[in-house]
């Protein structure tokens, strides 16, 4: 699932036997998240806590990482530049 947190995201994990969500930021930066409509890691932690029996986290490009305006392209999780 590839996502921002909404109730949507709790139904669709409500009694997964295998949960795949992406967290693309970490807590942190849930702003970022925001801008970019994704989950940070503990947000997705809790969404598989709450109705999932099983997960797999997985990031998503490195694109939708970057800053909202900025110019000097693609950001990494922790503001490192991306390949």
């Amino acid at each position: 699932m590839d996502t921002r947190l909404c109730d949507g995201v709790y139904a669709l994990a409500d009694g997964c036997d295998m949960l795949v969500i992406e967290s693309t930021f970490l807590d942190e930066d849930e702003q970022l998240a925001v801008d970019f409509g994704h989950l940070t890691a503990g947000q997705a932690a809790r969404v598989a806590r709450d109705g999932a029996y099983g997960i797999s986290s997985s990031p998503t490009s490195a694109s939708a990482t970057a800053t909202p305006g900025s110019s000097s392209g693609r950001r990494g999780r922790r503001g490192t530049r991306a390949s």
